[in-house]
């Protein structure tokens, strides 16, 4: 007798499915009950949100719905806003508009190219742009008017009894766009009714990220799993959390956490209120700290303590017994507080990434000692190394994230794979090896890039996966 499809389990539908577009899960869902069943689990399952009217009365619709509230499980929060003049916004008129306003934020690395795009639609369509524009600015103000983003959260929040996780972010644009590969209809909704892409608000209001936090710790009580937040601004981000102290009893439940904040020097209050905060998420287990725009190859050894260091933002009484992933970028520590925190919650992690690390020279440090002491006292099932690993001194090397040589006529493995095979036991052979002849560490150095071709591994200029970086 042959199988029905319609014996295969959900689950299974779902797995099958998640490659798919979503114009071609919106067409599955019209074809039977079953498939409906799991294209919904998969368009639901995360919600994008973002701060216009447009978009909240979307997700209301979405909670209020019988079928559709129940597959939701995550919130994504785009911060963004269109620029505001306040008061004199409503008193712009429409040349003034297009001067300052229309068809920014779309990538074009000049005002020029902006203008000639401007030419390209009708007097009586910039019309229609501009009442668009100011339409969502009078939102964006409703939005944030006294408590409405929270009440509007809860709201939604309620009624969708399978939410475990929120995230807030604020896009960038990376790529430059030029006006023959620009297209309206690939721009965000609110760009194409207003002509202007939202810009992002880092460093002015993180009180969107706090909003989001308030709202899900008081409606999804001991079920908010995920939390994360994304191109933060920490010192806005700081100052509004002591608002929401109260709330930080509510993260007992978090499991994943993710923040990754645009690099600011970090003093007094604000670094406290961090780690109170990583202190009430007891069931971590999988943590993120970023500080990503912090380039240490610009920094000098005077410069280093101003990076953020890791015992103010994880102190030695942190440790979170289920953690089994962690991740740390542009972070200042020394060797013995890194390998202290690794060494305690050794037991459990089996996943660790470690990019723009830099050991403050106050303190004697070697990368190569550490990559022994995780070999030797850790169980990685997986490592990744990326950026800088800085001792200051003798020890600066830079990282490629994902390097890959095809000239080369034989395949040989990179020095980036060779070191994190040694760390997580998958290789005996380690690339620091002790070099004869004694003499000082960049001398070896050298002498190390002569030595390694004899043994299948290559550091020259084809292979760049580790790089050695003198520091001015």
């Amino acid at each position: 007798m042959a199988p029905n499809i319609n014996s295969l389990p959900l689950e299974v539908f779902t797995m099958i499915f998640a490659p798919l577009s979503r114009s071609d899960l919106i067409a599955l869902s019209l074809t039977s009950h079953k498939l409906r069943s799991a294209a919904c689990t998969l368009l639901f399952k995360t919600i994008h949100l973002k701060v216009n009217l447009k978009s909240f009365a979307r997700l209301q619709r979405i909670a209020s719905h019988p079928v559709y509230s129940s597959h939701v499980r995550t919130i994504l929060y785009d911060g963004r806003r269109l620029f505001d003049l306040g008061s004199k916004a409503f008193e712009e008129d429409l040349d003034g508009w297009v001067r300052r306003h229309a068809c920014t934020g779309f990538g074009f690395q000049s005002v020029s190219l902006e203008k000639i795009l401007v030419s390209r639609f009708t007097n009586e369509q910039l019309k229609v742009f501009h009442q668009n524009f100011l339409m969502h600015v009078q939102g964006q103000r409703h939005i944030k008017t006294r408590n409405n983003e929270k009440v509007m959260l809860v709201e939604a929040m309620r009624r969708l009894p399978g939410l475990t996780g929120v995230a807030y972010y604020t896009k960038r644009l990376e790529d430059y766009k030029t006006l023959e590969d620009f297209s309206l209809s690939e721009m965000s909704l609110v760009a194409q009714e207003t002509l202007v892409e939202p810009f992002e608000t880092c460093f002015v209001n993180e009180n969107h990220f706090w909003s989001l936090f308030d709202a899900a710790s008081s409606t999804t009580i001991g079920n908010l799993r995920t939390l994360k937040g994304s191109n933060l601004g920490f010192n806005a981000w700081a100052r509004d959390a002591v608002k929401y102290e109260e709330q930080f009893k509510k993260l007992s439940t978090v499991e994943n956490l993710e923040l990754e904040y645009l690099y600011q020097r970090m003093a007094g209050e604000g670094v406290s209120v961090l780690s109170r905060f990583l202190g009430r998420c007891p069931s971590l287990r999988s943590l993120r700290i970023s500080f990503h725009t912090l380039i240490l190859t610009r920094l000098t050894i005077g410069d280093s303590t101003s990076a953020n260091n890791l015992a103010t933002i994880i102190p030695n009484d942190h440790c979170w017994k289920y953690l089994t992933h962690l991740s740390l970028q542009a972070i200042s520590t020394t060797q013995v507080d890194l390998q202290g925190l690794l060494l305690k919650h050794a037991p459990t992690l089996h996943s660790l990434e470690l990019r723009d690390i830099l050991f403050l020279p106050s303190s004697p440090s070697s990368w190569v000692s550490v990559f022994h002491f995780m070999r030797r006292s850790l169980k990685l099932k997986t490592v990744k190394f990326g950026g800088a690993l800085y001792n200051g001194r003798e020890e600066n090397w830079s990282i490629s994230d994902d390097y890959k040589d095809d000239s080369l006529v034989f395949t040989k493995p990179c020095i980036r794979s060779q070191v994190e095979e040694y760390v997580t036991n998958r290789n005996h052979y380690f690339p620091f090896s002790p070099f004869l002849g004694g003499g000082s560490s960049s001398w070896g150095m050298e002498w190390q890039m002569r030595r390694w071709s004899t043994v299948g591994l290559m550091w020259d200029d084809m292979d760049g996966s580790w790089r050695y970086v003198v520091l001015n």
